[in-house]
């Protein structure tokens, strides 16, 4: 599973420095500026069932029957939430004339959506069958990387970029549900609207911090591309693909040990603290010498990647440089407030993080260009660890990770 997932990271790191290559800065500025709008109504429709739908699924592992009626009534709150979402995208891209100017990129790449529905991640991490959901992964890469580099081979080429995404993610999508109603013995039980209705109202909270959390990532991207030109946001999404090794990581990681924490923690409070601990103590440390090493490293790291080593560019990554440790430092209290439903006080705290982060990012991304988004996103990741640490080491003592519990 650790070969599979470090294959995952490596071919998105071999496609996007040819796709610089080969659409230039604008183009690959469009296909992530696009990216980044859809990844909106993705976390839409997944409505927080990552987080919740995973607790759930990890409860009722055992018991088939109840864990298909839970499994059909969170994929049916889900299929109505596409169909919601497919409207209001369709309006947004029509009501903007610089969206409709290239309104098929942005049709192809919402093919994404569709796809996250038809891949339940939740249900797999909740079994915790990871190789199955690794290995899915990996033939959505490889058939994603594969037809990059035999078919695109000129800016003219830009759409295919999407279409090429949207249709690796469904043809994965399409294996995995197949596994789950065939092979893992899931059967679909048409649920009443009522329970449909409970799904979606309790896991509003978690839905919530979960958009939050995208709202400060992705806006970042939509905020500069409305003051910025396409070249500048493509320089921006070059360094955020040099991090995507950490965010993957650590989102598998996450993914991983969070249906553990759980079971820890319906247990015994202390147990899924040690656990805590023992995990993120070393991984904070090799974060922090990553780090240094992004930093120390920029020049010849953009060059290899990027083929483009300007001063704006050393710039930003110099600065997000130090997102990945303050993610890892966040983690350990994010996931003990979720295992022991604490959802009230991260969901403020990831709230105030997104509107914060706007209005800083609308402020300076007009005088500073990148450099000012890059500082909104330091400012947001640096408020949610901040807060996080709060409410376990202060406000929740009982839950503290690295001080002495009360």
């Amino acid at each position: 599973m650790s070969l599979v997932q470090g294959l995952n990271v490596l071919l998105p790191l071999l496609t996007f420095p040819y796709l610089i290559r080969v659409l230039g800065f604008e183009g690959f500025g469009l296909v992530n500026y696009a990216l980044a709008l859809v990844n909106f109504f993705v976390v839409f429709v997944d409505f927080g069932y990552n987080l919740t739908g995973t607790r759930d699924v990890a409860a009722l592992r055992h018991d088939k029957q109840a864990l298909s009626v839970r499994f059909s009534e969170k994929w049916m709150a889900q299929l109505l939430l596409l169909g919601l979402a497919t409207l209001l995208f369709a309006g947004v891209v029509a009501a903007f004339p610089k969206l409709r100017a290239d309104w098929p990129v942005y049709a192809l790449t919402y093919g994404l959506v569709p796809a996250s529905l038809l891949l339940p991640t939740w249900f797999f991490q909740g079994t915790e069958n990871f190789r199955w959901l690794a290995w899915l992964n990996f033939i959505n890469r490889s058939v994603y990387t594969l037809a990059v580099f035999y078919w695109i081979k000129a800016p003219a080429d830009v759409w295919m970029v999407p279409l090429f995404n949207s249709s690796a993610s469904l043809l994965a999508a399409l294996i995995g549900i197949w596994y789950i109603f065939r092979k893992a013995g899931i059967q679909f039980i048409r649920p009443a609207g009522f329970h449909v209705w409970k799904s979606l109202r309790n896991g509003s909270s978690v839905f919530l911090s979960s958009f939050s959390v995208t709202v400060y990532t992705y806006s970042a991207l939509l905020i500069l591309g409305t003051f910025s030109s396409e070249r500048v946001v493509g320089q921006f999404a070059a360094i955020e693909k040099v991090l995507l090794i950490f965010r993957v990581g650590l989102s598998t990681l996450f993914a991983v040990i969070f249906p553990r924490v759980c079971q820890l923690a319906a247990d015994s409070i202390t147990a899924a603290t040690q656990f805590l601990r023992k995990i993120f103590g070393w991984l904070i440390l090799l974060l922090a010498m990553a780090g240094v090493g992004l930093t120390m490293l920029a020049q010849t790291i953009l060059e290899l990647v990027a083929g483009d080593t300007d001063p704006g560019m050393l710039s930003l990554m110099a600065w997000m440089a130090w997102v990945p440790l303050l993610i890892g430092m966040n983690m350990s209290s994010y996931q003990q407030l979720l295992a022991h439903q604490r959802q009230k006080f991260y969901t403020a705290v990831l709230v105030s993080a997104s509107l914060g982060s706007v209005l800083l990012n609308l402020w300076l991304a007009p005088i500073f260009g990148a450099l000012g988004t890059a500082w909104s996103v330091l400012f947001a990741e640096s408020f949610i660890t901040l807060g996080l640490l709060y409410a376990t080491e202060v406000k929740y003592r009982s839950l503290a990770v690295w001080r002495k519990p009360l």
